[in-house]
């Protein structure tokens, strides 16, 4: 089991490497646009920056899963409640944002 720190260090991990991932995925398609780079289509460089971006915003919707999925496993369900609340909150949200 772990303990709060070692929770904190995991995430602190699991989002600079993610935020490190989008920037070396939305760089590359930077390059590909500005260099006109793209092998198959006109558009493959920004599929890459869309991609990038996906990554970059998929990234709090994970950290507040890795916490709720903590606290679940430590019994702390009182914290595990308000993270299950924001996701569902988030979720919420992205199904109004593609709604409308």
């Amino acid at each position: 089991m772990m303990d709060q720190p070692a929770i904190e260090t995991t995430v602190a991990r699991v989002l600079s490497r993610g935020a490190l991932v989008s920037t070396i995925v939305i760089a590359a398609g930077v390059l590909m646009e500005g260099l006109d780079l793209s092998p198959i289509t006109s558009n493959d460089g920004r599929y890459l920056i869309v991609a990038g971006m996906s990554i970059f915003i998929a990234l709090p919707i994970l950290r507040v899963t890795m916490v709720f999925q903590f606290m679940r496993k430590t019994g702390d369900r009182i914290v595990a409640s308000f993270a299950f609340a924001v996701l569902g909150i988030i979720a919420l949200s992205i199904i109004i944002g593609l709604t409308y």
